[in-house]
C-alpha cells in the first residue's frame, strides 16, 4: 500500500512537471530582442542617424533607446552617422548571438559595444571618417 502511494505520488509529480514545463526553453525562442542605446556624452546635441535592415533611417537622441526584434536565423546590419563619423555593424549575427534572448548595444564616442546581459560589454566596432 505504501509503495503504491509512492508510485502514485511520483506519477502525479511528473505529470504536473511535464504539463507546466514549456515545450521550448527561452534559448529556443523564435525572435531575439535587439536594444541599441545612444550612450554618447550627455552634452551631445546632435543625435545619431540610425538605420537597420528592417527600418527606415531615424534620429536617436542621447540617452534614448531603439528596440526591435529579429528572427533567430536572420542577420541584421545597422548603419549609424554622427557628425562626420559613420559606422556599419552587425546588430544581430546568428553565429555570434544565437542562444541569447537579447542583444544590447551601446553607441559611444569611442565605438560600438555589445552585451548579452547589460553587465559585460565588448567593443566590436569603431567609428570611421572619410
Amino acid at each position: 500500500m505504501v509503495f503504491s502511494n509512492m508510485v502514485t505520488s511520483f506519477l502525479v509529480f511528473f505529470a504536473v512537471y511535464f504539463i507546466s514545463t514549456p515545450t521550448f526553453p527561452m534559448s529556443h525562442r523564435q525572435e531575439i530582442a535587439i536594444n541599441i542605446r545612444n550612450a554618447l556624452p550627455s552634452n551631445t546635441e546632435q543625435p545619431i542617424t540610425l538605420a537597420c535592415d528592417n527600418t527606415d533611417s531615424f534620429h536617436l537622441k542621447t540617452g534614448k533607446d531603439f528596440n526591435s526584434s529579429v528572427k533567430v536565423n536572420q542577420s541584421i546590419e545597422c548603419t549609424a552617422v554622427w557628425l562626420q563619423w559613420f559606422a556599419s555593424w552587425d546588430a544581430y549575427k546568428p553565429q555570434r548571438d544565437k542562444g541569447h534572448d537579447s542583444v544590447y548595444w551601446l553607441v559611444k564616442k569611442n565605438g560600438f559595444f555589445i552585451s548579452w546581459d547589460k553587465t559585460k560589454w565588448k567593443k566590436v566596432e569603431d567609428w570611421g571618417t572619410d
